[in-house]
């Protein structure tokens, strides 16, 4: 099967998108008997990889170049130059599937709601529905998401993280619980907003002296800055921003946490949050992060509700915890990671799913 991946993001570390997809790529051809994959960019980008890659502006709506795969799997769904591509692909009855990545889920959609409703209602659902179907990468995004009357499927996101298993030792934990935030600096997106306000009431009840919690990641100067003044504004001295580290400062940042914290109001499946896991740190979520399911079933951490009170509760019961417990959900963490989220386990799946959806199966 020739698959063409379709992807208007920019191709870079910090972003889910384009942290995610070389990746995929290249552990399907690396592992697959089946399937060769291929990344179309519609953005001219500074990217170097060792499979196939095309730039738009290079083949553009040429049919004999999208004739040569079987199946066109689209990542994300706001770019216009989708719609053309769709439609050209529908045109000579060439198979296309959407992977949205939390762009379909109900809160997404009520950011900027009255310019997607229009959007949507004039072009995007016709995009949508004449599609083969949507991929989700996991059960909750699918009941979170809003409804179109096409096939679903499931595909998980993997993870290729080449680094050592960072056994923790109860003997060699701090006396401070420490919490860490690695992510895109994105208020909205991230609920980095409740989460402040949650700090701050932790911060009121008189826990400062009782937790560390760092913030690393990259994002626009505006949300950079305005983090920056929020944390200066709580005026707790355990609370600092690092910005964004990569590699081996990730991984440094990781053994330096007990905890991983992420609060967003949607999400698809989050890388960060399955680098975390597999370096055995629990995490404290919220149900945008589209892990209640793996929570509950698989003790990898907390659950908390969107609410900036019940978050600050999430913090106050860990610092409470024991070291014990939460080296345990760490390791219950790395071990879900590591027998649900391996490429050579998921590329049955997806030589499945890519299978059906071309002979028009069911999910």
């Amino acid at each position: 099967m020739n698959i063409l991946n379709i992807v208007g993001n920019d191709i870079e570390l910090g972003n889910g998108i384009g942290r995610l997809i070389p990746e995929m790529i290249q552990m399907q051809n690396k592992y697959s008997e089946k399937i060769d994959s291929s990344l179309l960019l519609l953005k001219k980008q500074n990217v170097d990889f060792d499979f196939k890659y095309y730039f738009f502006d290079n083949v553009n709506l040429k049919p004999d170049f999208y004739q040569k795969f079987d199946l066109i799997i689209f990542h994300g769904v706001y770019f216009w130059d989708f719609l053309a591509i769709a439609s050209l692909l529908k045109k000579n009855k060439i198979p296309y599937c959407i992977k949205p990545h939390s762009s379909f889920m109900r809160i997404a959609q009520e950011k900027s709601w009255l310019k997607k409703a229009v959007a949507n209602f004039l072009f995007f659902d016709k995009f949508i529905n004449h599609s083969n179907g949507i991929i989700y990468t996991n059960k909750d995004e699918e009941v979170n998401s809003k409804f179109y009357g096409v096939k679903k499927f499931i595909e998980a996101n993997g993870i290729d993280f080449p680094y050592e298993d960072p056994v923790r030792d109860v003997n060699q934990c701090e006396n401070k619980k420490r919490f860490i935030y690695l992510s895109r600096i994105d208020f909205n997106h991230k609920g980095i907003d409740v989460l402040l306000d949650a700090l701050k009431i932790l911060h009121t009840r008189g826990f400062s002296d009782q937790y560390e919690f760092r913030f690393y990641g990259k994002g626009s100067l505006e949300d950079e800055r305005r983090l920056e003044q929020s944390l200066k504004g709580i005026g707790s001295p355990s609370l600092r921003f690092y910005g964004p580290c990569y590699g081996e400062e990730k991984i440094a940042a990781f053994k330096e946490s007990d905890v991983f914290v992420l609060t967003s109001r949607y999400e698809g499946f989050p890388m960060a949050l399955l680098e975390a896991m597999h370096q055995r740190l629990p995490c404290l979520v919220t149900p945008g992060t589209n892990i209640s399911e793996i929570v509950a079933n698989f003790d990898v951490g907390w659950l908390v509700d969107f609410k900036a009170e019940k978050i600050a509760d999430g913090f106050e019961k860990i610092i409470k915890e024991s070291h014990a417990k939460i080296l345990k959900k760490g390791e219950n963490a790395r071990a879900y990671v590591i027998n649900k989220h391996d490429w050579k386990t998921l590329i049955g799946e997806s030589e499945y799913t890519y299978q059906n959806i071309i002979q028009g199966g069911s999910s």
